[in-house]
């Protein structure tokens, strides 16, 4: 049938790291960013949450109900992320889990779950 056939394509797990930069913040970059990567790997838009907020309307289409999702973002997202989420789950499909701190110490990653 079609729907057994449509689930094949969910994801369980959805991994990440997107462009998140906000635009004020890429002249700030060092050398060694900026060499190796383009303006649009780096440039989420405006706050960086461009490519953060499509990813998040998508995941209730590429998901499976109770499917994650784990990204790399700024470390002013995670708790952007946290409210928006909390406001809105219900209409987007996705509630916010837990955030997770990098080696030094700043807000880094986000989980995601699909409802």
């Amino acid at each position: 049938s079609s729907s057994s056939s449509s689930s094949l394509l969910l994801f369980d797990v959805v991994v990440s790291n997107p462009p998140y930069i906000p635009r004020s913040d890429m002249d700030s970059l060092t050398d060694d960013v900026v060499q190796y990567e383009s303006d649009t790997a780096l440039c989420g838009g405006s706050d960086g949450m461009d490519v953060i907020r499509d990813i998040v309307h998508k995941l209730p289409q590429i998901c499976k109900k109770d499917g994650y999702c784990w990204m790399e973002v700024d470390p002013t997202h995670p708790s952007q992320i946290k409210e928006w989420l909390d406001r809105d789950q219900h209409k987007l499909g996705v509630s916010y889990v837990q955030g997770y701190q990098d080696m030094f110490g700043k807000d880094r990653f986000v989980q995601l779950q699909v409802l």
